[in-house]
């Protein structure tokens, strides 16, 4: 955000409840609070174009982005979750074009996160970090979700935003690292919003970049290469 800012855009990072304080839908009911909050905000912002707007977010933001966003430019997504007594207070809030997705290291698949939890990880991982990787997928999703027994229960496949975006989603900028991350969601999500018509700029290296690499500005790795700048 600080080289955005740099750039001279215009960043609102805004923060939200965390489980077990909170429940889902609480971030995504949140971010529609801020968003209506700067938009009604009349002048108190004049630097803000209020017509060029972005969402974006990291790891659980970017999911949180991408869902946000998903209610926002599919009806037929919105009116679905309307059908479930825990999201009929999710509201579309944005009446005008989003310009722009920003995504980084997001989980967008459910059923992916489950057999996660399930132990079923990816090749590369020690099976004593895979059993951690799943422990800890489990207790978020519990606490996150307010079930525990989430990973079985078909209600929840609404979170797999891989399976909602429209023609509607706004182009897009996403990228992960491929060791212990979810590069496999982040290219199911390009390819689904590809054959959307969607314009997506998707950045992967041929490098064990981890979770979160991007915030490694100042670092070199052992190719000599900076993947974050």
């Amino acid at each position: 955000m600080i080289m955005l800012a740099n750039e001279g855009f215009v960043i609102v990072s805004i923060n939200y409840e965390l489980a077990s304080g909170e429940k889902y839908p609480a971030p995504i009911i949140q971010l529609g609070e801020a968003y209506t909050f700067i938009e009604n905000s009349g002048e108190t912002y004049p630097f803000i174009d209020k017509d060029s707007v972005y969402f974006g977010g990291d790891s659980a933001g970017a999911h949180i982005a991408s869902q946000f966003i998903t209610i926002q430019t599919n009806s037929d997504y919105l009116s679905l979750l309307n059908t479930f007594d825990q999201t009929m207070d999710v509201k579309k809030v944005v009446q005008k074009d989003i310009k722009g997705a920003i995504l980084f290291a997001g989980p967008y698949d459910f059923e992916a996160l489950s057999n996660l939890v399930k132990g079923r990880s990816t090749k590369n991982e020690s099976s004593i970090l895979s059993s951690a990787i799943s422990f800890l997928a489990k207790r978020i999703g519990q606490a996150y979700l307010s079930d525990r027994n989430w990973k079985q229960n078909e209600d929840y496949a609404v979170l797999s935003i891989t399976n909602y975006v429209s023609a509607i989603f706004p182009r897009t900028f996403i990228t992960d690292g491929r060791t212990f991350s979810f590069e496999d969601h982040v290219r199911t999500l390009e390819e689904n919003l590809i054959s959307k018509g969607v314009d997506v700029t998707s950045v992967y290296y041929d490098f064990d970049l981890a979770h979160e690499y991007q915030f490694n500005l100042g670092t070199n790795f052992e190719d000599g290469n900076n993947y974050a700048q």
